[in-house]
Order: C-alpha cells, then sequence, then structure tokens
C-alpha cells in the first residue's frame, strides 16, 4: 500500500509510481505504490506548497481543506489503516465506482474532480465505450458552470467549490483542475484491477437485487480487507444486502441526487451493523467530494428524497396518464404557482432522473401490472416514451427534447 518516502521504507513489490499533482498541475512528490496499469513515472519534484482554499486538494494534501476544517496531520504522518486502526479520510486514495449510468458518471466525475485516483469498473467493452460519451457529456456540463459563473454568479454551483465569491483568473484555475483530472478516470473490466486496490467502493450498477448480490459477492474476495463499500441504490435498504458484501459493518448507503455538483446533497443510511467508523468516514468522504452529508437515523425506504419526491412524480404522472392535462402545462402550473426555476418542475426533473428508473420505481407501486389501475397507466405511460428511445435528457429527449448542451429546445 501507500508509503510517503521519508517515513516507511519502499515496497519491494514494484517500483512503478504515479503523480499526484495540483489543481494547478504542478508536479509534487512521488508516492511508491503497488504496480497498476494506468500508473504513470515521472521524475521527482520539489514538495509543493499548500493548495489555495478554492481548489481541490488532492488527498494526499488535506491539511488545507475548508471542508474538513483544516485539522488533518500533514502527509508525513499517514499510516495505512492497518497500522492505525480505523481507515480516516486521510487514508482514502482510491476510490472506485461500479456503473456508469447517468448517476455513476457524475460520481465518477466529482470523486476525479476532488482529486482522488478514481476508477469506474464496467462490465463489457461495449458498456466501456457506452460510457465514455456519458463522462465527457458531464465534464462538460461543469467546464460550462464555471465559464458561466465566471461572468454569471448565480451559475455558482456549492459541489464545485467552498468559495462562493471568485475572481475570473481563480475559476480559471478550477476549471484548468477539471479538464487535467476527469481525463484521468480509469475504465476497466477487470474486477482485480478496479477494487484490488480500492479504499472506497461505491455501487451504482442497475436496481436489481440479484445484480447487486451478484456483484457483491464477485468483490468481496478481491478488495482489501479496509475498503469500505458504499451504495448508491435509489430504493433499497442496506441490510438487505449486508451478507453479501462479506463486510456488513463497512457497508452503507450513500445516496447522491441529480447534478450532484449544483445539489450536492448524500444521504448517509447505516444498517443495524454497520460500524460507527464506517459511518463516520463515509460522512468525511461526503464533504471530501464536494457534497454535503444528511445523516438518517435508521433505515427508510425511499430515505429523506425519494420520500418526497417520489409522491411528487406520482401525482404529476398520474395528470398526464389520465389525460388531465399535458407535461409542459403541468410544469409551468408549478413553477407559476411555487416560483420555482424551469428545472425543478416536475417533468424537466423525470427526464433528469431517466425514464427508465422512473419507470422501475413506479413498476414497483401496488397495481402497477394492471392497466386498469392508475398506477399501471401510469408506467404504460412511461413505458411508451422509453420504447421510443425517449429516455431523458441523457438521451436528447425525454418529454422534452434538448440540444447538446441540455438545454430545451422549445
Amino acid at each position: 500500500r501507500t508509503q510517503v518516502p521519508g517515513n516507511h521504507p519502499p515496497p519491494q513489490a514494484s517500483s512503478m509510481q504515479y503523480r499526484s499533482s495540483n489543481a494547478t498541475g504542478e508536479k509534487h512528490r512521488h508516492v511508491n505504490v503497488a504496480s497498476r496499469p494506468y500508473a504513470t513515472q515521472r521524475p521527482r519534484a520539489a514538495r509543493r506548497p499548500a493548495t489555495p482554499r478554492h481548489l481541490s486538494a488532492p488527498p494526499t494534501d488535506l491539511t488545507n481543506s475548508p471542508q474538513l476544517g483544516g485539522a488533518i496531520t500533514s502527509p508525513g504522518a499517514i499510516k495505512h489503516p492497518t497500522e492505525r486502526g480505523p481507515m480516516d479520510i486521510k487514508d482514502v486514495k482510491r476510490v472506485t465506482i461500479a456503473g456508469c449510468g447517468t448517476e455513476g458518471s457524475q460520481i465518477a466525475s466529482m470523486v476525479a474532480y476532488k482529486g482522488f485516483e478514481t476508477a469506474v469498473w464496467l462490465r463489457s467493452e461495449g458498456s466501456i465505450e457506452r460510457a465514455r460519451p456519458r463522462l465527457a457529456s458531464v465534464k462538460k456540463q461543469i467546464v460550462g458552470v464555471l465559464e458561466a459563473w465566471k461572468t454569471d454568479p448565480s451559475a455558482y454551483c456549492r459541489g464545485l467549490s467552498d468559495e462562493r465569491d471568485l475572481a475570473p483568473e481563480q475559476i480559471d484555475e478550477l476549471i484548468a483542475q477539471a479538464e487535467e483530472r476527469l481525463p484521468k478516470i480509469h475504465l476497466t473490466t477487470s474486477l482485480e484491477e478496479a477494487f484490488g486496490e480500492a479504499d472506497v467502493v461505491i455501487e451504482c450498477i442497475n436496481e436489481d437485487p440479484a445484480q447487486k448480490t451478484d456483484l457483491y459477492e464477485k468483490i468481496a474476495p478481491v478488495m482489501p480487507e479496509h475498503t469500505v463499500l458504499l451504495t448508491d441504490s435509489s430504493t433499497f435498504l442496506p441490510s438487505t444486502f449486508a451478507d453479501a458484501t462479506g463486510r456488513p459493518d463497512r457497508y452503507l448507503t450513500l445516496h447522491f441526487a441529480n447534478q450532484i455538483w449544483r445539489n450536492n446533497l448524500t444521504e448517509l443510511m447505516r444498517h443495524d451493523r454497520t460500524s460507527d467508523e464506517s459511518f463516520a468516514l463515509a460522512e468525511q468522504f461526503s464533504h471530501a467530494i464536494g457534497m454535503i452529508p444528511l445523516k438518517l437515523n435508521k433505515e427508510q425506504p425511499g430515505y429523506i428524497l425519494n420520500t418526497l419526491l417520489i409522491p411528487w412524480f406520482r401525482a404529476a404522472l398520474q395528470l398526464v396518464a389520465t389525460g388531465v392535462s399535458d407535461p409542459a402545462t403541468v410544469d409551468l402550473c408549478w413553477e407559476l404557482d411555487t416560483g420555482a426555476t424551469k428545472d425543478q418542475t416536475p417533468f424537466r426533473k423525470l427526464d433528469k432522473v431517466g425514464l427508465p428508473l422512473a419507470m422501475h420505481i413506479m413498476g414497483m407501486q401496488p397495481g402497477a401490472d394492471d392497466p386498469a389501475t392508475v398506477n399501471g397507466q401510469i408506467v404504460a405511460l412511461l413505458k411508451g416514451y422509453v420504447a421510443a428511445g425517449k429516455t431523458g435528457i441523457a438521451a436528447g429527449e425525454g418529454f422534452y427534447r434538448y440540444d447538446e448542451n441540455g438545454n430545451v429546445i422549445e
């Protein structure tokens, strides 16, 4: 595992090195690691200064992070978890995301943007090719938001910077940070390569219990003992899969919203065997990737967000599925009455979530398989859109049509 020169002898297994760089692209000291296919060798450079507050420090330089209170010890004092007890945020270097759909691509991008070595595991080479444009789209959105922020203060997104009032040249440094780090996300189909040295794993695969169980059982013997496993499941409780993970004490839910650079929340939900240390690490990790952690005191289907959101979606879909109104009129009603922006209306939000996921969630409602019921009519409506390839903003069309920048085509 990671050894910092000057504190421990270098590992004998390999002389391969990877470069950890700050947000401005400056080179700094090397960290010896076990050989990895995506590691690179660079000449040794002098120790760099602390990262400016408005930039995201890589995980080897968290001493200046305002999210962590600036109270972290220096990188030279870091010991591996097996030497110092339970894992702490300063031990986290490598993060793997399993799956790269709408949320997986956003999570991987934000983890990389904040300076962690990021890998994405996918089932096949075909999945990798489908993931590339999703990641490119997320990168384009993040850079676009940052560019807009230079001239429009309202474009500020909490997840991209702790500091709201930045000069244009400081925002340019954030853009450079995104341009440098996001292309380094490593895509792989190898379980050993993806999970063999991961400190944190975030599971974002399909909401299918059989697929999740199968993945957990396959990666359990591959992951290091200290790895904390998090699920982004939007529907299942963590206790459902705790035994399949082989590490129930290091397993919990870390549920994200959508457009997480703007809506930067995570819902932390433990089960009855999740350790306090793992729960604390998930909270620290949320802060480290620009999120605001919301802690649940007990397991709750739908967590906080979906407990509020799903009835709202269902009510909007019912109005359309039963012929009462159309999506644009329902959205306009919500916008005029609540003062919501256009992108915070029900059908615009459904397009962001993705209609296949919405169909899956609505398909779990009572009577969803009976076309004579309201829930059955809602599922039939969504099936029609999905069958036509109108799956949401990522596809360019859902209830609305979108241009390449995600703007509605009027």
